[in-house]
């Protein structure tokens, strides 16, 4: 975790496993889980990834990619491993108190490299 000390919080991350609000078209509020982001693996069962893979994810992850300059704020993108060492990419945002977990998905192959730390 050496190429993430500088950049996350020292704390334990807990993620709820709740739901998520997303906007819908008629412009209210839906719950339910959010569409993986570009780049994920197409098989719905291949992209289900549990909060505690995404604690193992981040607490043993390598920082791959740093967006210090993000319109939106500082993030990063961690690789890490999930059940049976499949390659888990989350996208996260240090605060002062706590990591926000933007998103956390299954790298497709097709447009990652052969260890899941470049693009292609």
């Amino acid at each position: 975790m050496s190429e993430v000390s500088g950049i996350l919080p020292q704390e334990t991350v807990k993620l709820d496993g709740g739901k998520r609000s997303r906007p819908s078209p008629g412009g209210g509020g839906e719950e339910g889980p959010l569409p993986p982001p570009p780049g994920a693996a197409d098989e719905p069962a291949s992209r289900m990834i549990s909060p505690a893979e995404i604690n193992a994810a981040i607490a043993a992850g390598e920082l791959i990619e740093d967006y210090p300059e993000d319109v939106r704020g500082h993030s990063c993108l961690l690789l890490g491993s999930g059940d049976s060492g499949r390659p888990i990419h989350v996208v996260c945002a240090p605060k002062p108190d706590y990591l926000a977990i933007i998103t956390a998905y299954i790298p497709h192959p097709d447009q990652w490299s052969a260890d899941f730390k470049q693009r292609k």
